[in-house]
């Protein structure tokens, strides 16, 4: 498959829902390629699970930034070691502040 991948997303009005849709377009800007609907398949037994799709680096950027367009924003999670050092820069600011007003050489 040749051309660039274009991933086009469009968010409901009236519900939660992101559409999605997948081509790939030649050169020429012709349509070659139409993702079909993904389908889920249950699996008893150990199976070799592969990725059910690879993209490149600058396809997935374009991805994220569909998804910005369409008002999907990450989530906020801070991991402990930065809200740590958040303290611990923000003491020592309040530290060079005290510092500063009491005229105590640091």
């Amino acid at each position: 498959m040749n051309g660039d991948l274009e991933v086009r997303l469009n968010k409901g009005n009236w519900n939660d829902l992101v559409e999605v849709l997948v081509v790939n377009r030649t050169g020429t800007g012709r349509l070659t390629y139409v993702a079909e609907p993904l389908i889920m398949k249950e699996h008893d037994e150990p199976v070799l699970i592969r990725p059910t799709f690879t993209i490149t680096t600058m396809e997935a950027q374009k991805l994220m930034n569909r998804l910005f367009e369409c008002g999907i924003r990450p989530t906020r999670e801070v991991s402990e070691d930065k809200r740590i050092s958040a303290l611990n820069d923000h003491i020592d600011t309040l530290r060079t502040i005290s510092y500063k007003l009491l005229k105590i050489g640091k």
